[in-house]
């Protein structure tokens, strides 16, 4: 079924998670650790709309949504080449990638906000904003904080390197932790951190989008020197084939109507390349929504095979030159945000909410 058939339906799809669950793991916390027990629930209703997945590229998209609650709101999502993984309030909703149709399972952190999730070395890293973050131990179903002796609980970014080396971006910096959370140093001052990326795959080249530009450390995350300053503020960051891609601001945030940009860097993020002239500059106007948006509004980069998606207010673009040019897979309506995700040669995108 395709996108845009679908986001007609999309309109009318209420914000409200649905709290009725097939079956839920919820978590107490015993000496610093939450630990899950199995607890039941009600059915849960027949669930449309909410992650839709494509096994040919972007041609056509299927909704893989049963198994979820109806009226989902899901504010983020990360996969690997293993499970797709999106949360919603306290809750995380999981399913393996390797087979066809999903199968939903349901975790509850209980007393817990789930504002971001990161994927880890060997399990996810979860954040609530102003109280920390806290990582996954897979084999003992636990989660564990890793925020104790951090100043600042603000948390917007999390990176895992392949040495362990964590990274946290926060309201006032960047901290970096040798000794998987037992003591955090400083390494930016002054600025929020949005976004956290390896250049390379031992993490010493490192790139982290701030409110006031794109940053880049060769040496490990010691020293940082900003890189891209034309650009109000970056985010979204990530590793593709053959480069690095971010999503920064165009203008200000006093101004309502500006209109976000794409870049790219082919030289570990030293310097930055604009990849989204060819993308409508204002977006198509809708035919049930004539007041449509005033600005293009960039979400998402996403690479699948050897192409790159972007999910822009006005639809979903594929390019297969790096961004030089970009088709138009589906159209949005109205502001519809897609988060797009991808495990293995899946594509999948998400109806979600929020910035």
């Amino acid at each position: 079924m395709y996108l845009h058939i679908l986001s007609l339906i999309l309109l009318a799809q209420s914000f409200f998670a649905c709290d009725q669950l097939e079956q839920t793991t919820q978590l107490t916390e015993t000496k610093g650790n939450t630990q899950p027990k199995i607890i039941p629930a009600k059915s849960i209703p027949a669930a449309k709309n909410i992650v839709f997945q494509s096994r040919d590229f972007g041609q056509t998209w299927e909704d893989v949504s049963a198994g979820l609650p109806d009226s989902l709101s899901v504010g983020r999502v990360v996969a690997d080449g293993r499970e797709i993984v999106l949360a919603s309030g306290s809750k995380l909703f999981r399913s393996s990638t390797t087979t066809k149709d999903p199968i939903w399972e349901t975790e509850v952190l209980q007393n817990m906000e789930i504002t971001n999730i990161f994927l880890g070395q060997t399990g996810l890293y979860v954040s609530c904003y102003e109280k920390g973050f806290f990582k996954e131990i897979p084999q003992g179903d636990l989660w564990i904080p890793m925020h104790n002796t951090l100043k600042d609980k603000t948390i917007r970014s999390v990176l895992e390197i392949s040495d362990g080396t964590l990274f946290v971006g926060v309201e006032s910096g960047l901290f970096k932790s040798v000794d998987s959370g037992v003591s955090w140093k400083q390494v930016i001052n002054d600025t929020g951190i949005n976004s956290l990326v390896a250049a390379d795959a031992s993490g010493t080249e490192l790139v982290c989008g701030t409110y006031e530009g794109l940053m880049h450390s060769a040496d490990g995350g010691e020293h940082w020197t900003l890189v891209l300053t034309e650009d109000f503020g970056a985010w979204h960051s990530k590793r593709v084939a053959g480069g690095l891609v971010t999503i920064t601001e165009g203008g200000t945030w006093k101004d309502p109507s500006r209109s976000n940009r794409m870049r790219i860097s082919t030289n570990g993020g030293k310097t930055w390349q604009r990849m989204d002239e060819d993308l409508p500059q204002v977006p198509f106007l809708y035919q049930m929504d004539e007041s449509g948006p005033s600005s293009r509004r960039i979400y998402a980069i996403e690479q699948a095979g050897k192409y790159l998606f972007c999910s822009t207010n006005a639809g979903i673009f594929r390019s297969d030159n790096m961004g030089k040019n970009w088709a138009l897979m589906s159209l949005s309506i109205g502001n519809e945000m897609f988060e797009l995700v991808v495990s293995g040669q899946i594509l999948y995108a998400i109806h979600v909410v929020g910035c």
